[in-house]
């Protein structure tokens, strides 16, 4: 520090100090002790961590700088690497990485020795899995029916989970505030005991936000593998762990859209994989959910959520009109329902299928066009922000489509989900006083 700061008294040097620039403010606090004795800490350089687990010198970097300036830590991510298939072949050419105990440390808040390694005022943790298990041929297949799969990442996770779990009685045990926010990032498939266990429900209990989306790359098909693994995840979700959030408040669920319960599932559209029981959640007042089909199981659960504000995402309707399970509604049938529930306000992106330009040829070789309706294109012109529930993305030349159920601009315009969807937007806004947005 120069001279000239040393001979502030303590009131002017705080004054000067607020009016520095952060990389001023940064080499000032370094250089000045005076500062954090009277309550200013240093600048916040570090309010986001973020280090790859199975990175021995990343990790050792970042268990150094909470070290230093822990106090400043707001949010740690830990991005978990895919691991070599060499490790997991017959015999293993390559033995398993483990994971570095510098990373251990960051996780459960203590070193190998016990001693408390505190990041006081963290208030996020996010635990990024990665995509593309399923590059490694068996990762997650059933080889034969009756033998269990084979999921070499089962160890991997399980300690991640675990050192994450250990923060909850740290903290507990520190008298630090509890992490509030949690992303589980590309949630592996595998039902991990660590989750029952009663450090990992000491440490959800406090968690606030959750974030959860389940494994594979929304590029990445996984319909084709072996589903038992996906099923048994979301069975395990249901029964455990979405049981352990008494005081979330936000929720955001996605699940992979080529799932089972993904919304462009061809083989299991069976929404009960997907959905929890509400009551585990009483102070949920936000939701965002994606890839999901709209069935009677997704309709319930929202019914059971009551007033809340709901986002769903990546919606599928039109399915049900392809199958018939019996677990098919109409979208015309869905907005009804929604209106009457009492919402704080709703979104909607729906799976839309394109119809471009080059397609044309093949749309009127199998189904009659329907030029657009000149009424229909009054009512546009006289009511242009009249709220319109398309479900198809039309080319650029003259907008026509087939004429399938309530395909065409006309159609959907006349027909029974349009009505509804008005009627639903209208409702929305006199009764409950809520927004409707369709993205």
């Amino acid at each position: 520090m120069a001279p000239t700061f040393y001979k502030l008294p303590n009131g002017l040097l705080i004054k000067v100090y607020k009016k520095l620039s952060l990389a001023d403010q940064i080499r000032l606090s370094s250089t000045d002790r005076r500062l954090r004795c009277l309550g200013i800490d240093e600048a916040k350089i570090f309010k986001s961590l973020s280090l790859t687990w199975s990175s021995r010198a990343a990790s050792d970097s970042a268990l150094l700088v909470a070290a230093r300036y822990g106090s400043q830590v707001r949010k740690l991510t830990v991005y978990v690497d895919e691991i070599d298939g060499q490790h997991y072949v017959t015999p293993p050419t390559i033995p398993p990485p483990a994971i570095p105990a510098s990373c251990v440390a960051l996780l459960s808040g203590q070193d190998e020795t016990g001693v408390p390694l505190p990041l006081p005022n963290l208030e996020g943790l996010a635990l990024e899995f990665p995509k593309t298990y399923q590059t490694i041929y068996d990762m997650y297949r059933d080889t034969s029916a009756g033998k269990p799969q084979l999921q070499a990442n089962n160890e991997l996770v399980d300690a991640i989970l675990k050192a994450a779990a250990a923060r909850g009685s740290t903290d507990l045990l520190l008298g630090l505030s509890p992490i509030t926010s949690l992303k589980l990032g590309n949630f592996p498939l595998h039902p991990s005991r660590v989750l029952a266990s009663d450090d990992w429900q000491r440490f959800a209990a406090l968690v606030e936000k959750l974030e959860m989306s389940v494994y594979g790359d929304d590029d990445d098909d996984i319909s084709t593998i072996f589903q038992r693994p996906y099923f048994r995840l979301m069975r395990y979700l249901n029964r455990t762990i979405m049981r352990t959030w008494p005081s979330v408040t936000t929720v955001k669920f996605h699940a992979h859209s080529t799932s089972p319960a993904g919304a462009l599932s061809q083989d299991f559209p069976d929404q009960n994989m997907l959905l929890w029981e509400p009551s585990h959640m009483p102070r949920l007042a936000k939701i965002e959910l994606a890839n999901v089909f709209i069935t009677r199981q997704l309709l319930a659960f929202v019914t059971a959520l009551g007033r809340v504000s709901l986002t769903i995402l990546e919606a599928r309707g039109d399915w049900n009109r392809q199958h018939n399970t019996g677990h098919q509604i109409s979208w015309a049938q869905f907005f009804n329902s929604l209106a009457q529930i009492g919402l704080a306000d709703f979104t909607l992106k729906p799976v839309r299928w394109k119809i471009s330009d080059d397609h044309s040829y093949w749309m009127s070789s199998r189904w009659p066009i329907q030029r657009r309706n000149a009424a229909v294109m009054t009512r546009l012109a006289t009511n242009p922000s009249l709220p319109i529930f398309p479900y198809f993305e039309i080319g650029e030349s003259d907008g026509l489509l087939s004429q399938r159920h309530e395909t065409t601009t006309d159609e959907f315009l006349r027909g029974q989900d349009q009505q509804a969807y008005e009627w639903f937007v209208d409702e929305m806004a006199k009764a409950w006083g809520a927004r409707v947005e369709l993205l």
